[in-house]
């Protein structure tokens, strides 16, 4: 994307951010998955062993739910931003080599494998009210298991800063 030197970039179109979110969020929705299901087995509390088809349809839901969120959440960075000023800058220090350079955002990726962790939770425990099949899930079970989904968002952070080494020594 090119722009003019000097010039702050536009925030992100809204198919962008919904794109983004989608992705992340669906990532997300995978990885805390295999946590929870480690959770309930490392801890032996709770029952949590869903199948595709359970999954497809806890899955619609929830992707209701990325949308929803990705709305708020870009609304809330408009008006505590703008202008873009601090996005602006944290991407010149990115690629200036001041920040990160091989874990991309690393607090964002901590809290999002944990915050994600606890959305697949809740859809998980809310649609089987419409759909019947059985889950459950122990608060104590879902916090480890947002623990253990916090590895997956150190991973997919380690994965992402390593591409982008590369693609910057290309």
């Amino acid at each position: 994307m090119l722009r003019q030197a000097g010039k702050p970039p536009a925030m992100p179109q809204l198919w962008l951010w919904l794109t983004i979110t989608l992705l992340w969020g669906t990532v997300f929705f995978g990885t805390s998955i295999i946590a929870l299901n480690a959770a309930v087995f490392i801890n032996k509390k709770g029952f949590f062993n869903p199948a595709w088809e359970e999954i497809y349809k806890v899955y619609l839901p929830y992707a209701a739910f990325l949308v929803l969120f990705a709305l708020v959440a870009r609304s809330l960075k408009r008006l505590l931003d703008p202008e873009g000023r601090r996005q602006s800058l944290r991407q010149q220090d990115v690629l200036a080599g001041k920040r990160e350079r091989v874990f991309v955002s690393l607090g964002g990726s901590i809290a999002s494998s944990f915050f994600f962790t606890l959305a697949t939770s809740a859809a998980f425990l809310l649609v089987p009210y419409f759909t019947y099949f059985i889950i459950d899930l122990p608060l104590q079970v879902i916090l480890f298991g947002a623990l253990l989904n916090i590895g997956a968002g150190l991973l997919v952070s380690v994965v992402v800063g390593l591409v982008i080494l590369l693609l910057r020594s290309l």
